[in-house]
């Protein structure tokens, strides 16, 4: 009779032990899996910093001219207001070609192609400053936006400001 008592007793420390394991490898997986969203997340951000950064200097070596814009970034599509210039990409930072992208009738922006991942605009629609004035600045906001699938809902990964200061024109006489 003893032997059944010490045996269901090993069973039942065994048990114990079968899931005291496995709640610590499903917390350990639950680890990885939220580390593997971080280093994906972080990744994009990396991109992002240098895509802004090197748009918002295209911005300031053109002299703000947007339609200047595409000689940096040849992909890019540049809107009939000619205040946004947009150049989407690929999950692998890959650009697409602008020729992918369709004009939506309803809105009157771009509609991103189905393989776009991330969307790179350069918008300088609001300026802060009177142009016309001698001196005056011209502004741009560059934004990165992630895109999520087929519900076309976009995510601000980074949003840089670009500045220019326009030349000072010399009175006419």
């Amino acid at each position: 009779m003893q032997t059944s008592h010490k045996s269901s007793l090993f069973l039942m420390e065994l048990i114990f032990c079968i899931f005291f394991f496995s709640l610590a490898s499903a917390v350990c997986m639950r680890l990885f899996a939220r580390a593997h969203i971080l280093q994906s997340d972080t990744e994009a951000l990396n991109h992002g910093v240098y895509l802004t950064q090197s748009a918002a200097e295209a911005f300031k070596s053109t002299g703000g001219d947007l339609a200047a814009l595409s000689s940096f970034f040849p992909e890019g599509h540049l809107e009939e207001t000619e205040a946004i210039f947009t150049v989407w990409y690929q999950e692998d930072w890959s650009p697409l070609s602008g020729e992918n992208s369709e004009a939506s009738p309803a809105s009157g922006k771009n509609s991103p192609p189905q393989e776009a991942v991330y969307c790179l605009t350069i918008d300088a629609s609001a300026c802060t400053a009177n142009e016309s004035l001698a001196g005056g600045l011209r502004t741009a906001q560059v934004t990165l936006l992630s895109l999520h699938g087929e519900t076309g809902e976009a995510e601000t990964i980074l949003t840089l400001p670009a500045a220019v200061q326009l030349p000072r024109t010399a009175p006419s006489r």
